[in-house]
């Protein structure tokens, strides 16, 4: 059974996207993973072709909505990108944390070694 502010939050999306007009809604799809974690999975396409998608992975935290990722995504009728927003981190980002990662690891090494690695 679903926490309370979470039934809440999802009968509020259904709610939203039963009110557009036009729209053909290609995928709704709610996977519950825990009594207070679902993701959400939402595909609209709008009569002219455009194409609106959203993929939350949402909690509940202390009787509060929180959003663990999102992707919303929406493109025009020739597929060419709108906007798009989504908590990823940069790919810099990603490479600096790995990067980092790596000099760590090294030093490591190197104090209990007294040597460098061969890569």
């Amino acid at each position: 059974m679903l926490l309370d502010a979470l039934v809440r939050y999802l009968e509020d999306i259904e709610s939203a996207v039963c009110k557009l007009s036009d729209v053909y809604v290609e995928q709704y799809e709610e996977e519950y993973l825990t009594p207070d974690r679902v993701n959400l999975r939402i595909r609209i396409r709008f009569a002219k072709g455009y194409l609106l998608e959203l993929n939350e992975a949402t909690l509940v935290e202390r009787g509060n909505i929180k959003h663990l990722g999102y992707r919303y995504h929406f493109q025009d009728e020739k597929n060419e990108l709108i906007f798009r927003y989504d908590n990823t981190p940069p790919i810099t980002r990603i490479l600096n944390r790995s990067r980092t990662t790596n000099i760590q690891v090294v030093k490591s090494l190197r104090q209990r070694n007294h040597r460098s690695p061969r890569f």
